[in-house]
């Protein structure tokens, strides 16, 4: 949230300790890290601006990542969201974990 609300110091310190416990934690599903990396490349960018290159290696990390995974998406989703790297990354967790893409799926048409 601290990054939502623009203060950038401290989202970066906390999501450095989430990646740092959640890479030690087995069953962490890989892509909330992936997601967390994401968002700290952005709060290294917001403290230090887009010239940052720890930020931008990271940010570059992640979307590599975040593209293996939108390999193995049958769903057309990755494609509907294609370069909206925000909605990407939220559509790889699962739906109460979500932040920019909304939290419940769309009700299914009765036939």
């Amino acid at each position: 949230m601290r990054f939502l609300m623009g203060e950038f110091v401290r989202a970066a310190e906390q999501l450095r300790s989430v990646i740092s416990v959640a890479e030690k934690v087995i069953d962490w599903p890989r892509e909330n890290t992936v997601r967390a990396r994401y968002y700290l490349s952005h709060a290294l960018k917001g403290v230090l601006g887009d010239t940052d290159d720890e930020g931008n290696e990271i940010e570059a990390s992640a979307k590599t990542e975040l593209e293996l995974f939108l390999r193995m998406d049958d769903t057309g989703m990755g494609t509907r969201y294609a370069g909206k790297y925000p909605m990407l990354f939220d559509y790889l967790v699962d739906w109460e974990h979500r932040l920019v893409t909304p939290r419940k799926p769309q009700p299914m048409p009765v036939p």
